[in-house]
């Protein structure tokens, strides 16, 4: 993959915890960040992503999932990218999505949003 991406930084980490040991550990300068997801994320689990969407606006993140239902925590704070990680065929096209600014989901998770109530997301019905 890195040749397609020699211009770019990408860092991928196997876990929020060993992402989050980095951030508050080292910081982290990369422009694109792959997350492997597993289990149930809680809000405060994201405070490393918030400090890297604040800190440096210009990085993007990518999130690998096991259930979509693990994703709506980072649907919220403004991650650029879903896969499941069984779809890793999709990375590059997501990564040169991503590049250009725009949001990448897969089908299942652009499915799930088109189809999903709003209250299932979080939101409400505009009335």
């Amino acid at each position: 993959m890195n040749e397609s991406f020699e211009d770019i930084d990408i860092v991928t980490f196997a876990s929020m915890e060993t992402f989050a040991d980095v951030v508050d550990n080292d910081g982290l300068k990369a422009d694109i960040v792959i997350v492997h997801v597993s289990g149930t994320v809680y809000e405060a689990d994201l405070s490393p992503l918030n400090r890297i969407l604040a800190n440096r606006p210009g990085s993007r993140i990518i999130v690998l999932y096991d259930q979509r239902a693990m994703i709506l925590p980072f649907l919220k704070i403004g991650a650029h990218g879903f896969l499941k990680k069984t779809d890793l065929g999709e990375l590059k096209d997501c990564i040169h999505w991503i590049q250009k600014g725009r949001r990448y989901c897969n089908n299942e998770i652009t499915n799930w949003i088109i189809n999903a109530s709003p209250k299932r997301l979080g939101g409400h019905r505009a009335r």
